[in-house]
């Protein structure tokens, strides 16, 4: 007997976010990044989109929080350490105080 193949719930919440994005629905694309990383938190792609909406409002907590998010989980592995780079320098250019750990800061000046 074989075991049915599990229904791809992620690629369908991308591409109604991005749609939601595309007609300016930044609430909208918002709540399903969100539902997308409530299925798979370490969803690279929604991170990034997320950060690149939040980048709208610098000071608020939620960019701060997405852009943690996005740079531990780009330092953590090599292929991505390039775009960590990227994602860093981007938050403390937009923000006057970044709000990362030390821990993080910590990881991140050992790829850097």
């Amino acid at each position: 007997m074989f075991d049915e193949i599990p229904e791809d719930e992620i690629a369908p919440l991308m591409g109604r976010a991005l749609k939601c994005i595309a007609e300016l629905d930044m609430e909208g694309g918002c709540r399903l990044l969100g539902e997308v990383l409530a299925k798979d938190p370490e969803n690279i792609d929604a991170l990034t989109h997320l950060f690149n909406l939040s980048k709208l409002s610098p000071e608020t907590e939620e960019f701060h929080r997405t852009a943690k998010k996005l740079i531990f989980h780009l330092s953590r592995n090599d292929n991505t350490h390039e775009k960590a780079n990227k994602i860093y320098q981007e938050y403390v250019g937009l923000t006057r105080r970044p709000r990362l750990s030390a821990q993080l800061y910590l990881q991140l000046s050992s790829i850097f």
